[in-house]
């Protein structure tokens, strides 16, 4: 498993990747690059997806679905011509404090390359139930319960529970470590300044990573390539829903393994999250402020393909 962060969108492009059994590549790019990465990554072999953070599951699916297929509308009323439109679409339904504006131009190419499934991968965002609330209230395992109930959570029917369970596993304290510098300013490395500010919101910021991992999960398994839009603070230093993508490919990949060989051996991993490299000791959060995109790939999905 090779996992890489990068400022900028460079190095091998995903015809050019290591010949691994898997990779998990993440790298962060701006807008435009973003752009150019979509475009080259439609081939008449296989299937794309853009996993958007922001868009609420399920809630604003269905919005997402109808803005791609615009050219397929039946009636007026289904019809979606403009990003504007959306925008006034996911306003009524609900949103999460975002502007779909930003997005824009990477949605209209998927409408118009239109081999492009484009994803919600946020939890909603509704009432005091939400899992979001949940977790921050009760902590991470009644988040996680809410989450499935609500129906933002349910890759356990389509990947088996053990996928699941990876792509959920328990957070870990260098991870909290990050993710409190990020809001403090403290230096990442400095272990003994950190504070327990924040502790409270740290199982809430897991659970979207979980679930923004579970469906990035789901189409990689189906072959996909994924390219997943999201915040630096799910991302920096490979915490999060990198973190989390890797773990559930482990459980997936021994998954698939155990299926070929006839062997049903308990996949014993996923319990605990591994540790990436430390932070640097000089870090300008003032840099991750804004939203990035990430390129998640895998060649485990050839394996998984299948399912």
């Amino acid at each position: 498993m090779h996992v890489a962060t990068t400022e900028h969108m460079g190095g091998a492009t995903p015809g050019e990747e290591k010949a691994e059994e898997e990779e998990v590549v993440v790298e962060k790019m701006e807008g435009g690059e973003a752009v150019e990465e979509l475009s080259s990554w439609i081939k008449p072999s296989g299937g794309v997806s853009v996993v958007f953070e922001m868009f609420l599951r399920p809630r604003h699916q269905e919005l997402l679905d109808a803005f791609l297929k615009e050219a397929q509308a039946e009636t007026p009323a289904e019809a979606m011509e403009d990003v504007e439109e959306l925008e006034t679409r996911l306003e009524a339904a609900g949103r999460s404090g975002f502007t779909t504006q930003h997005y824009g131009q990477l949605l209209l190419l998927a409408r118009e390359l239109g081999d492009v499934t484009a994803l919600a991968g946020f939890p909603p965002r509704s009432d005091a139930e939400d899992s979001v609330k949940v977790a921050a209230r009760e902590g991470y395992a009644a988040g996680l319960a809410r989450a499935r109930a609500e129906g933002s959570l349910d890759i356990a029917a389509s990947l088996g529970p053990e996928v699941e369970a990876a792509a959920c596993a328990l957070p870990c304290e260098s991870h909290f470590n990050v993710f409190e510098s990020i809001f403090t300013g403290r230096d990442p490395n400095d272990r003994d300044a950190l504070t327990n500010n924040f502790r409270r919101i740290f199982p809430a910021q897991c659970v979207a990573d979980a679930i923004c991992a579970a469906t990035v999960l789901e189409r990689l398994a189906a072959g996909d390539r994924v390219l997943v839009i999201l915040g630096c603070g799910h991302t920096d230093y490979g915490f999060g829903v990198p973190q989390r993508v890797e773990l559930g490919l482990q459980a997936l990949k021994h998954r698939l393994q155990n299926e070929g060989t006839g062997m049903l051996e308990p996949y014993r991993g996923g319990t605990d999250l591994f540790e990436p490299k430390e932070a640097p000791a000089e870090v300008d959060f003032t840099e991750h402020a804004g939203l990035g995109a990430v390129r998640i790939t895998s060649r485990c999905a050839r394996l998984a393909a299948s399912l």
